[in-house]
């Protein structure tokens, strides 16, 4: 019995400790999502002595919740998700910040991705766990991914040159072709709207310079009081992220999607709402017999990407970043969209004859 009572006392103490210097989570996101939150926290614990999920030097929840969850909240706490919004959380790992934005917008539909398929397994049994049921653990690279969404968050995955250009083509409602001037976090709006927002610590600056173009930036303490982290939130506005064009991509030359992705590919299109227009190279179409308008891409003569567009809906592309004699991918991909109602017109009106783009 006094072993017991030893152990509550240590543990109200522990309890104690921990609300002193982290932020009260029923006031930041009700009582509801802070005891998820919690019981989360003690879940991906318990995970993390299995799979590395976060850093094997996290020894306790109180570790957990303030150097991987709390900061997590500033995604949902900043950006403006409407019931109904989708979001993509790209390398979710232990479902960081996708499953802890998930706890706190029930109303958001939220599908988490990541390369490693144990991590998904794990992240899938702790939200079943934990009624989370706004969530889709998804085992995949975010490159073979077509659908668009309102909003795209990470946490520190790779760096920003590399992680941009993956993800914008997952951006719905179209990307501007013009860079931003950077804003700091006091110019900020009350709420973030639709675009990607990005958790990332360290001095970055060189990653920005490498962009060409300035995200708006935040301190987390703009949106969870009193954290005193040294980690940002930067935002990426979807009406001001340059296209995939203005990025420095390469691939290897040749069909821009493997067997095993036009495979993929053609299933998906099945599925979709979205008028599409599919692009491949010429021998994987012709080894999968997709059938559709044909329209020629060419770089100095040279075909190098065909598009069947997919009847029905808006428009949506599946897209991946290529480069091959100087070529950019994002400015074919441009091209089409610029061109997609004549495209489309062309196509119905005489689909025997290709429609030649020269880019």
């Amino acid at each position: 019995m006094l072993i017991v009572l030893i152990a509550s006392l240590w543990q109200c103490l522990g309890t104690l400790a921990s609300a002193a210097v982290a932020p009260n989570l029923v006031q930041l996101v009700g009582r509801e999502a802070a005891q998820k939150l919690e019981s989360y926290a003690s879940l991906l614990l318990n995970w993390n002595k299995q799979i590395n999920l976060v850093s094997r030097e996290i020894q306790t929840e109180d570790d957990l919740m303030e150097n991987h969850i709390i900061p997590c909240l500033s995604i949902p706490l900043a950006a403006d998700f409407q019931p109904g919004s989708t979001v993509l959380d790209v390398g979710t790992g232990g479902g960081l910040p996708g499953l802890v934005s998930a706890i706190c917008a029930p109303d958001v539909r939220f599908t988490l991705v990541d390369t490693q398929r144990k991590k998904i397994m794990a992240v899938a049994k702790m939200a079943t766990l934990l009624g989370v049921k706004n969530v889709l653990p998804f085992h995949q690279q975010v490159e073979h991914i077509a659908q668009q969404y309102d909003f795209v968050t990470g946490r520190a995955v790779i760096r920003l040159p590399t992680f941009l250009p993956m993800v914008t083509k997952n951006l719905r409602g179209g990307i501007a072709r013009s860079e931003t001037d950077g804003l700091d976090g006091s110019r900020l709006g009350s709420r973030l709207g639709p675009g990607i927002l990005y958790l990332k610590g360290g001095d970055f600056d060189e990653e920005v310079q490498e962009l060409g173009f300035s995200p708006l930036r935040s301190r987390l303490d703009r949106w969870i009081p009193n954290f005193d982290g040294t980690q940002e939130l930067l935002y990426f506005r979807a009406k001001v992220l340059p296209d995939a064009a203005s990025y420095k991509l390469h691939t290897s030359d040749g069909d821009v999607f493997p067997i095993k992705e036009a495979r993929m590919a053609a299933s998906n299109l099945k599925l979709t709402q979205y008028r599409s227009v599919l692009l491949l190279g010429s021998s994987v179409a012709r080894a999968f017999g997709l059938k559709g308008q044909l329209f020629e891409l060419q770089k100095r003569g040279t075909t190098r990407l065909l598009a069947f567009p997919h009847p029905s809906g808006v428009s949506h592309y599946w897209s991946r970043p290529w480069q091959s004699d100087g070529s950019r991918f994002g400015s074919l991909v441009s091209r089409i969209a610029r061109n997609d109602k004549a495209n489309t017109k062309k196509a119905q009106k005489a689909p025997s004859a290709p429609c030649t783009v020269t880019v």
